[in-house]
């Protein structure tokens, strides 16, 4: 049986948010979303990982109520 050969990864680290009005988006969430907003550092870096190696801190976090209030996070 012969060797399969798979392609190299592409790695390239993700580009940093520009121009966001951090404190815009958190009171649009706030105003829309039935659930918690946060933008917190602590919040945001526990949030920032999962079980593997890899890190990405995320602008902030919606842990919303109801299926209808994650549809609207996003």
């Amino acid at each position: 049986m012969s060797e399969v050969l798979l392609p190299e990864p592409v790695l390239r680290p993700p580009e940093p948010a520009q121009d966001i009005d951090l404190a815009a988006l958190a009171a649009d969430l706030r105003a829309e979303v039935d659930g918690e907003v946060r933008f917190d550092d602590g919040s945001r870096a526990a949030y920032s990982t999962d079980a593997s190696n890899y890190r990405q801190i995320p602008l902030g976090v919606v842990v919303p109520r109801t299926v209808e209030a994650a549809v609207s996070a996003v």
